[in-house]
């Protein structure tokens, strides 16, 4: 399944993603360079409306990853969310709701994070968030996160794709939450 990562930070922030100097050609795109290494396309400037005071690039890794990085010069935490092209209509006709499972399992650790709360304690302590959903074609992951707490948060949030832990012993816990969500979801008939 394909991925894209969306970045969203403030101006005044910026340099503090490893090294960024105003003569680097743009803090978003040095921003895009720590990221990821390896661009299969060219970086492109989205184009927008005079008014809007936010900058765009856009580009695809050799990974498939395609990466949107905004810089808002307005914003007051950095946003950062990951679309996988992977939803529902993907589940398997003997495990329906393995998507949803997936989407719930992911926030629970990783090799390198192993405390299933990491994230979540690392995130209030910024004063940010996170959610998630499963639509049929994809599954999004979105979060946000005080500027202080980026680089360590952005961190963690990339574990969880290099090698969650998928804990066994949170199987059981997040079947119930999925089908929870499921039955709540549902329209009476």
């Amino acid at each position: 399944a394909a991925c894209a990562l969306v970045l969203a930070f403030p101006v005044a922030h910026a340099a503090r993603f490893r090294g960024v100097t105003k003569g680097h050609g743009g803090a978003v795109d040095h921003v895009v360079d720590v990221l990821v290494r390896g661009e299969r396309t060219k970086r492109v400037h989205i184009r927008k409306p005079v008014t809007d005071t936010r900058e765009y690039v856009h580009t695809t890794f050799d990974t498939g990853l395609k990466v949107l990085a905004v810089r808002d010069p307005e914003a007051q935490k950095t946003g950062f969310a990951v679309a996988v092209e992977a939803g529902s209509l993907e589940d398997p006709s003997d495990f329906q709701g393995l998507a949803h499972f997936c989407e719930h399992m992911l926030f629970l650790g990783s090799k390198k994070y192993p405390e299933t709360d990491e994230f979540s304690k690392h995130l209030a302590l910024y004063g940010g968030t996170h959610n998630a959903y499963t639509s049929a074609e994809e599954t999004v992951y979105y979060n946000e996160i005080g500027n202080d707490g980026i680089e360590k948060g952005l961190d963690i949030f990339a574990q969880f794709f290099i090698s969650p832990s998928f804990k066994a012993e949170m199987v059981d816990k997040e079947i119930h939450a999925v089908d929870s969500e499921h039955k709540k979801n549902r329209p009476d008939m």
